[in-house]
């Protein structure tokens, strides 16, 4: 049986090696207060998800507001409601700051298979 760390976040190079990009959110959505990147002195609130994703991992999943209208257009905007929902991703490189990253979208359409 393999074993995952738990409580790391998920990142969009990690999430573009799987050939199954599908993910459950296994609780429900909460949001925490964290630094804010663009100016320490200030914090802002942030929709945190634990996710499962296909390799069996559990993920902290920190998704941007364009991911968070999706999920709710799909699902409704009762984030209680999604415990247990699949969805999936997409991957686009973008400049965030200084470097390219693989930036995490959720797709605009449900996933193929029940959740």
């Amino acid at each position: 049986m393999a074993h995952f760390l738990k409580g790391i976040a998920v990142a969009g190079e990690y999430i573009e090696t799987l050939k199954d990009k599908t993910f459950t959110i296994i609780k429900a959505p909460q949001y925490e207060k964290s630094a804010d990147l663009d100016n320490p002195e200030k914090t802002k609130e942030k929709l945190k998800m634990i996710v499962r994703i296909s390799d069996g991992a559990e993920l902290n999943y920190y998704p941007n507001i364009t991911s968070q209208k999706t999920m709710a257009n799909l699902r409704g905007h009762d984030t209680d409601k999604w415990v247990s929902q699949r969805f999936e991703w997409e991957i686009t490189q973008m400049k965030v700051r200084k470097d390219m990253k693989a930036v995490l979208y959720v797709k605009d359409k449900q996933p193929n298979g029940k959740a």
